[in-house]
């Protein structure tokens, strides 16, 4: 664990273009220790040309930003003279900073070199005695037995190593400003969420992290998020998770109940040390396959009245419109199929492959969730795997 976990909150973090970015490794360690992680974005230094495994800088989530702010981990800055050149003073900083870099190289090259010879003593010191026993008594380089030591003589070597020139010293390209302690920083406000739709999504980020989970974004997947159990480096997502309005909650007077929901109290936003399990309700969803089943043998006429009659305020496709398919059943009106329900089917086929959680949010704030399990689909008359 790195010294700076106890690094003093909260932790400047720079914004640019609307984006919280993270550019200390160190910074990148204290997030994780919250159970926060966010999209590295920067390539490797040691292999540029490569995409698959990304570095620094990373890149925040919208609802991680908020969380972390509303904990007081983190405080959002920008630094306006870094769009500046640097000033006398930052150069001379910098000048400094790399004749010091150098020095540490140069003197680890001197304490390689020490530890070689080291390594090799009794060879040196033969040989260096059998040398000095061809010189004659006279000759000014003789050394007298007494003072031909191993340390006596790796300290001459030392004085006579040829140093490396500063072209053959590795200059320091640093990841984060070096000197951005010194620069005057501007607190900037973060304007999310804003609308209904970002803060449900904020309040379902916020009371999954609160059960124990890791939560990152689950864009990729067609999804709001992606749930862990544990570190997502270690382990795979558990849940695919799907924030949705509900319907449930009509009643107007509760409009703006929902943006009261994200005022925090003291208590409102503390870790959890164990995983807190997460409630799903026994209706509607959690007998989904059953309804599937009774819904693929329905004929036509009757689908959309048992529809309505078995699933209740839903504003995803549980149960398919014509044309769409669902529990590995193909229920095509006709073998054609357009593009528009191609792409449908191949982004509900992605979302499949693990378990989904839904999450609905009522205009008070109020969530629950549900649980759904696909065991895969039909496309073309070929079973896709789930």
């Amino acid at each position: 664990m790195m010294a700076s976990i106890n690094a003093t909150l909260p932790i400047k973090i720079s914004v640019i273009e609307e984006l919280a970015v993270v550019w200390s490794l160190e910074t990148v360690q204290v997030l994780r220790e919250h159970r926060v992680t966010g999209v590295m974005d920067g390539a490797l230094p040691e292999q540029p040309n490569q995409n698959r495994t990304r570095g620094l800088p990373m890149v925040l989530g919208k609802e991680a930003v908020t969380l972390l702010q509303d904990i007081a981990v983190i405080e959002l800055v920008h630094y306006p003279d870094l769009n500046n050149s640097p000033s006398d003073k930052m150069d001379i900083l910098q000048v400094a900073m790399e004749k010091g870099d150098f020095s540490k190289q140069r003197n680890r090259y001197i304490e390689d070199r020490k530890r070689h010879m080291m390594k090799h003593s009794d060879k040196i010191l033969a040989s260096a005695k059998k040398k000095n026993a061809k010189l004659a008594k006279d000759n000014p380089k003789r050394v007298p037995e007494n003072k031909l030591t191993i340390e006596n003589i790796i300290s001459d070597k030392v004085k006579d190593l040829k140093l490396p020139g500063r072209g053959s010293l590795v200059v320091q390209i640093h990841m984060e400003y070096p000197f951005i302690n010194d620069l005057k920083s501007v607190p900037v406000r973060w304007n999310y969420p804003i609308t209904e739709r970002e803060i449900m999504a904020y309040l379902v980020y916020r009371d999954l992290w609160q059960k124990g989970y890791w939560v990152v974004s689950g864009t990729e997947c067609s999804l709001d998020f992606l749930l862990y159990k544990g570190d997502p480096m270690m382990v795979h997502a558990c849940l695919g998770v799907k924030v949705v309005a509900s319907d449930i909650d009509t009643n107007t007077s509760d409009a703006t109940s929902i943006f009261d929901k994200l005022k925090l109290t003291n208590n409102d936003c503390k870790e959890k040390s164990t995983e807190t399990p997460i409630k799903t309700t026994n209706n509607t969803i959690t007998k989904s396959n059953d309804i599937i089943k009774d819904y693929a043998c329905k004929p036509d006429a009757e689908k959309q009245s048992y529809i309505n009659s078995n699933v209740k305020h839903l504003r995803v496709p549980i149960i398919p419109a014509e044309g769409e398919a669902v529990g590995g059943k193909s229920i095509f009106a006709n073998p054609g199929i357009s593009i528009e329900k191609m792409v449908g089917l191949v982004r509900m086929n992605g979302i499949a492959k693990r378990n989904l959680l839904l999450a609905y949010v009522q205009r008070n704030g109020t969530i629950t969730y549900h649980t759904i399990k696909w065991n895969g689909f039909e496309f073309g008359g070929v079973k896709l795997p789930s």
